[in-house]
């Protein structure tokens, strides 16, 4: 039997697209009070993004780099 495995062919780009939904959820966070559960509940929704990038592109700090510049403005 012939297994074959499909995968994210350019995971940087793909996880990308997670970055306004991590900062959406980071936004929401800040209305929620410090450690409490609504606010733990979303933590773990940025965590669980933040571990699925590192995953993906083997770069803990995904997330935390600067934006490459786009035309040099």
């Amino acid at each position: 039997m012939r297994r074959t495995y499909t995968g994210i062919m350019f995971p940087e780009s793909t996880l990308e697209q997670l970055r306004p939904l991590r900062e959406s959820v980071i936004n929401l966070q800040s209305d929620c009070r410090p450690y409490s559960d609504q606010w733990r509940a979303l933590d773990q929704v940025v965590r669980a993004v933040d571990e699925c990038a590192t995953f993906f592109t083997k770069d803990p700090t995904f997330f935390y780099r600067k934006a490459k510049p786009g035309n040099g403005c």
